[in-house]
Parts: structure tokens; sequence; C-alpha cells
């Protein structure tokens, strides 16, 4: 629980029961969870509006973000340690086709693409699947 602590102090974030529990969770699985991945397990014990909100003040203090999957659906990863007010998350995300987990592959950076004049990039995603370490 020193980890959650320490996370939301260093972030800025004020502490809260649910706070720190749904900070819990994603430091129990290291992987990228949805709404529904968080509400199951935390067993149904906070509302839909408690983690919406959650999520947003943790994606707006850098503590997570958003990692697009497959089927559209949007999921949230621990971020890096020098996320901050501009997230840092330039790697890519694997999605495991056997297990459905979404991963950060943070040693993998998405490279700087050569856009047409006029264009300017605000943010690239990449997202692989095949079968992870784990299957």
């Amino acid at each position: 629980m020193m980890a959650v602590e320490n996370m939301l102090k260093q972030k800025k974030v004020r502490q809260t029961q649910t706070r720190a529990a749904l900070l819990k969770v994603f430091f129990d699985n290291r992987f990228a969870l949805s709404y529904n991945d968080l509400n199951k397990l935390t067993k149904g014990i906070f509302d839909k509006v408690t983690i919406y909100r959650t999520l947003a003040t943790f994606e707006k203090k850098g503590v997570i973000h958003q990692v697009m999957d497959t089927q559209g659906i949007v999921k949230y990863s621990l971020c890096h340690a020098d996320c901050a007010d501009h997230h840092n998350d330039n790697h890519i995300h694997f999605k495991c086709t056997e297990c459905d987990k979404t991963f950060c592959i943070e040693n993998i950076q998405i490279p700087d693409f050569q856009l047409p004049n006029g264009y300017r990039a605000h943010n690239a995603e990449v997202l692989m699947t095949g079968i992870c370490s784990n299957c």
C-alpha cells in the first residue's frame, strides 16, 4: 500500500479511499484495465460516476493514460514516472489474442513519422496484437 500512497503523493493527488483502492487495482494488475475490469475487480463497490471521475483525475495528473484496444474499448494503464501535466507515453501497446489483456511495452518507442506539410501530430498510438509472454 506504500507504493499507492507514494504515487498519489508524488502526483499531487489527494488520497481518498476510492482513489487508493482503484490505484491498488492498477498496481496489482500490470495490464490495461477498462471500466468493466475495474468494476469487476472492485466487486462493484464504487458507482460508475465515481470510477469515471477518479479515472479522469488520474489521467489529468499523469497517473494513468488511455489505451484503445482492437474493439474500440478505452482502457487505462499506469503512466511512466515522468508523466505529469503532459503524458509521456510514446510506447507501443500489445493486445494478447489468447488472454485478451493489453500491455504497455515501454521499451519500444513509437517512431517519429514524417508528415506532409501542414499536418501536425498531437498523438500517435500503436497497438500490436499477438500472443503475450504469459500465454
